[in-house]
């Protein structure tokens, strides 16, 4: 302390000036400072800023603006640099002091918070984590609570030298009074003055802000409204065919059909006379018919045209009618990924909370919340139902005892995930905002906001926040399928094309069959069967007819009929032939020189395995007619 016998008599008196700018041995020599207003302190990493700062004495009795005892002067003196229109930086780390000069803190916890990864409980299996050994000094990673805010609780004060708390537990009589929420008995013991901070990531509502005083905000939580997904009943049909319908509009669709209708007439008029492999028949609706097949086999396919043109006005056209399927076919694939995704995209029962408040509907939520909630949506004053958690919240809605859940982004990320809530969504319309913060005494609230806000612009929260999402969130196995088309659903794009062609296809056996079977009634009796064609029942019936046993009588003839034998074998060598040239030569291209060569191979095969044929059926028909000129001799008497 000092008399201040060293110093005039104008030394801070009468006027605002900057009076230690040629007094004070530290602002004349500008060496660092070993003390300042008496305080053990080094100064060499802080200019002195106070030097030029005007200040003066005041009366405390009369002056309304800050001021401060000198501890400097022994004299009960009283200065003020606001008095001045200036800031007190005579001492700028007065918050780092006050934080490393507390001698003890006392510090209680909440249960665990609904986010799953701000505070958890951190102990062996049923470990509730409430006593942690009441009254004792602890350690992080000791307190049996984990989770972001604690973990970033505890760096802030690290960075002051604390690095043991007295653990304090809430009081029964806190928690019987609070039954709906152990953060708010824990503000009512910050209250009662029994402990000193509430580790946790507390909601400064209004009834809170009655009992204690919050830090600055540690991160911001936003509300939004969990519904049950719509259920939309419409007719079958249209939910399979609709999806694939609606690819195109119908003005597309009524272009489409017929420009491909007059492309195909158009092809008819060109190819219908020169091209007598395309257009076999010889009838004006059976060309015609042909033309408009290939034509639609060429959209369905995906721009495949099978039509090959021979003249050069018919190569026109389908150069035309490709680049139409081209531009249809792209239309249609992006078409089709539109509307993947849009049917990946669940509608929730209601849009907004208005309609929910409108078909007055309960809404369910947490105790905490219900007055605020209320005052800034007074419309669910009257259809709001208090829960303790968001689980029991949850598990209500699930009852029918309520149509939507008001809960945090952080809380539904990790409930999403349960079986139980596959058929909640949320709408991500943001209902709220609300700041998270700890709990203090009065005296601790602005020293330890100052030092949270310099480890956040750290980045030190955001580093222990992504790391605790990782630890207690997202190994959670996610039993529900969502941003995907659900596995029940019962339809998808491809339902109703399948269903369409399946339908189509059975018709076409149908007729098929009916008119098949008219024939072979109609078919003339007695007739020759080889001239017949099989009917359908024999065809499918053959198979089965082989294997029935011969009578003994039909064995024999078979057996021993030469003649059988040889028809068959003519047969079979032109059907061989027949085959071997349909496959080997005839193709979708047209023939080139290059193909000369494989022709002449397969003529030169097909020449010696005929003439090894024939050769053969005559050597048989020697035979046969050696056998039978002995038994006409003898029937003759020669």
């Amino acid at each position: 302390m000092h008399n201040g016998s060293c110093y005039p008599r104008t030394y801070g008196a009468a006027t605002c000036e900057s009076h230690d700018a040629n007094l004070t041995t530290e602002c004349l020599s500008g060496l660092p400072c070993s003390s300042v207003d008496g305080s053990a302190k080094d100064c060499a990493s802080h200019p002195t800023r106070w030097c030029s700062s005007k200040w003066c004495w005041v009366d405390p009795k009369l002056c309304l603006l800050p001021h401060s005892q000198s501890k400097f002067i022994s004299h009960p003196f009283h200065y003020s640099y606001e008095t001045c229109g200036n800031l007190d930086q005579y001492d700028p780390d007065t918050h780092e002091h006050f934080l490393q000069n507390i001698a003890g803190l006392r510090i209680s916890f909440p249960g665990s918070s609904g986010s799953g990864y701000t505070i958890v409980r951190d102990g062996p299996v049923g470990y509730s984590g409430l006593d942690v050994n009441n009254g004792t000094k602890h350690q992080f990673g000791e307190f049996g609570r984990m989770g972001s805010a604690v973990q970033f609780f505890d760096a802030v004060w690290k960075e002051y030298g604390r690095t043991s708390y007295t653990v304090v537990r809430v009081s029964e009589a806190s928690e019987q009074r609070y039954l709906q929420s152990s953060f708010t008995a824990c503000i009512h013991e910050l209250a009662l003055k029994t402990t000193d901070a509430c580790v946790g990531n507390f909601w400064p509502t209004l009834d809170r802000r009655l009992l204690a005083s919050f830090t600055s905000a540690i991160y911001e939580d936003t509300f939004h409204l969990v519904a049950f997904a719509a259920v939309e009943e419409s007719n079958l049909l249209f939910v399979w065919l609709g999806p694939s319908c609606l690819l195109f509009t119908l003005q597309e669709w009524i272009a489409l059909l017929g420009f491909l209708f007059y492309a195909a007439i158009v092809t008819w008029l060109i190819e219908g006379s020169s091209d007598k492999e395309g257009f076999q028949h010889v009838s004006r609706v059976n060309g015609i018919a042909r033309s408009v097949f290939n034509h639609l086999q060429s959209f369905v396919g995906m721009g495949d045209f099978r039509n090959h043109s021979h003249t050069q006005f018919g190569r026109i056209v389908v150069l035309t009618v490709s680049f139409s399927m081209l531009v249809a076919a792209t239309k249609f694939t992006a078409s089709m990924t539109v509307q993947e995704f849009a049917g990946a995209q669940v509608k929730p029962q209601y849009e907004s909370l208005d309609d929910l408040i409108k078909d007055n509907g309960r809404v369910c939520g947490l105790e905490a919340n219900r007055r605020g909630f209320g005052m800034r949506y007074p419309g669910t004053l009257p259809l709001y139902d208090s829960y303790t958690d968001v689980d029991e919240a949850l598990k209500a809605m699930g009852s029918k005892m309520c149509k939507g859940v008001i809960v945090t982004k952080d809380e539904w990320d990790q409930r999403k995930k349960l079986a139980d809530h596959c058929d909640k969504y949320l709408i991500p319309t943001t209902l709220l905002s609300m700041s998270n913060a700890f709990a203090m005494r009065d005296d601790l609230v602005v020293p330890f906001s100052w030092a949270m806000t310099k480890l956040q612009n750290q980045g030190v929260y955001s580093q222990i926040q992504t790391l605790a999402k990782e630890t207690y969130v997202e190994p959670l196995p996610d039993k529900c399928v969502r941003n995907k088309q659900d596995a029940t659903s019962p339809t998808t794009l491809l339902t109703g094309p399948i269903l369409l062609s399946t339908v189509v296809i059975t018709l076409t056996l149908l007729v098929f069959a009916a008119v098949d079977t008219r024939k072979a009634l109609t078919a003339e009796e007695g007739g020759d069967e080889v001239f017949n064609v099989p009917s359908l029942k024999t065809r499918i019936c053959r198979e089965f007819s082989r294997r029935k046993s011969l009578t003994e009588d039909d064995c024999r003839i078979t057996a021993n009929d030469s003649d059988l034998k040889i028809i068959g074998r003519v047969f079979e060598a032109r059907h061989t032939t027949e085959e071997r040239l349909r496959h080997k030569v005839q193709a979708d291209a047209p023939l080139t020189v290059a193909d000369v060569p494989m022709l002449v191979r397969l003529m030169k095969q097909d020449m010696y395995q005929t003439s090894m044929e024939t050769q053969k059926t005559s050597s048989d028909l020697a035979e046969k007619s050696s056998d039978q000129l002995p038994e006409a001799l003898t029937m003759q008497g020669i």
